[in-house]
């Protein structure tokens, strides 16, 4: 399993690779995506839903879904933004 350490990790299994600028008042932009251990567990993923660009959310908010052939996860934000 690989823990890369640059990325900031959340107690849900989402990780945030902060970097770069976005086109909108010079802010941060950050990557959002979950860790090995947790593509581990849910095994074979068949289909992930995400937020539409533009969409805005609070830390914590509930931002996706995972699916896989043993089960279907949440995905939460581990910061507050706007998807761009």
């Amino acid at each position: 399993m690989k823990i890369p350490e640059d990325l900031l990790y959340t107690e849900s299994h989402e990780w945030v690779k902060v970097g770069g600028s976005t086109l909108r008042e010079g802010g941060n932009q950050v990557t959002i995506g979950l860790t090995d251990y947790a593509q581990t567990q849910l095994k074979d993923i068949v289909y992930v839903d995400m937020p539409e660009v533009g969409s805005k959310f609070k830390k914590g908010d509930n931002i996706g879904v995972v699916e896989s052939v043993k089960t279907v996860a949440d995905i939460y934000s581990p910061v507050t933004g706007i998807v761009g």
